[in-house]
């Protein structure tokens, strides 16, 4: 995928990129329906402290909306570092176990959509056409990334 910048601080794939603060208009549109592939990396946000990274990655069957705190007046910036380092690593994890699973086990028309956020509650759902399994809700981005990943790890030996 060959990204752009399409804004100061926004880099994407697509041809059309919303501002990426507005999370909950990408995650609708991915329950909607399925959605071609892009990537989104930007620093986006508004007021003293609701500033984040944004790292969307739809790459089927993953879709993964991932907004960690940055650079905002109250926010520790070493600790945002190692916040920062911990979602990255397990979403290279998840997308590296969901790559060794594409030969069917979270099947032809699923996709796993993964909301990791500082701002409101991170979730992960499996959906399997326009059927939608049960969205597990955790308190921060690194336990949604984690928790999606138990979920690849799990169906991969149930099948």
């Amino acid at each position: 995928m060959k990204m752009r910048q399409v804004a100061p601080c926004c880099y994407s794939s697509r041809r059309r990129t919303p501002p990426p603060y507005d999370m909950a208009r990408y995650v609708a549109a991915a329950r909607a329906r399925r959605v071609a592939d892009y990537v989104v990396l930007a620093h986006d946000g508004h007021g003293v402290n609701s500033y984040a990274i944004h790292y969307f990655l739809v790459r089927q069957p993953l879709c993964l909306f991932a907004q960690v705190a940055w650079r905002g007046v109250y926010t520790d910036s070493t600790d945002a570092a190692a916040r920062m380092k911990e979602c990255f690593a397990l979403a290279s994890r998840l997308t590296e176990a969901l790559g060794q699973s594409e030969r069917g086990a979270l099947g032809r028309t699923s996709r796993l959509i993964v909301v990791a956020t500082d701002f409101t509650t991170s979730s992960a759902e499996l959906r399997s056409g326009r059927r939608a399994g049960p969205i597990q809700e955790f308190d921060s981005p690194p336990a949604a990334l984690a928790g999606a990943l138990q979920r690849v790890r799990a169906v991969g030996r149930a099948k």
